[in-house]
């Protein structure tokens, strides 16, 4: 659209005076940067329900083994708006898989929040290692399509994302606001 395109040229005019544009997108409450590892296989949509290594160990610095290959996280960083992760650039094959993302949060103190997802196809989201959510759908990314509460804890809370693919564009961002549905910088 003719604003994205605008809004794109002013932020690459930004970049180029210094600027740290990745403001914009924190302050309305996007996660900008992620770690990512996968694909891992999913016919017929079965990693919805299939745990891999990443539900029960993240180790950034080693990765981990899947059917004899050994996967790493990579880091990933989106300071648009919307600060959306596009994983078909990162990683490969792209169609009948999942991947995961993850990243720790910094809270100054304990509250309830609200993670808004957007993600394109379906989702596993867990907070602390608690599953907060699921939704098995095919479906196109928008913005906040899943409202999920939640409580941070004082200091680190670490955020897992599984994202499904059957086909096509593979996708996701997340957001965060208080109940009151004012982002959290």
């Amino acid at each position: 659209s003719v604003s994205m395109e605008v809004t794109d040229l002013a932020m690459a005019k930004l970049r180029e005076l210094g600027a740290d544009t990745s403001v914009f997108a924190k302050r309305a409450g996007f996660i900008t940067t992620w770690h990512i590892i996968g694909p891992f296989p999913s016919p017929n949509k079965s990693a919805f329900d299939r745990a891999f290594f990443p539900e029960e160990t993240i180790d950034l610095s080693k990765g981990g083994a899947f059917e004899g290959k050994a996967l790493a996280w990579k880091e990933v960083t989106n300071d648009r708006v919307p600060a959306r992760i596009d994983l078909t650039e990162h990683l490969s094959p792209t169609d009948n898989v999942a991947a995961y993302a993850t990243c720790v949060l910094l809270s100054d103190r304990d509250r309830k929040v609200k993670f808004r997802i957007g993600s394109d196809d379906g989702c596993v989201f867990w907070l602390n290692g608690e599953k907060l959510h699921a939704t098995n759908a095919d479906r196109s990314f928008s913005l906040d399509q899943d409202l999920v509460v939640g409580s941070l804890r004082m200091g680190e809370n670490r955020l897992l994302i599984k994202v499904l693919n059957g086909g096509g564009d593979w996708q996701f961002c997340v957001r965060i606001t208080n109940p009151g549905n004012r982002p959290i910088d």
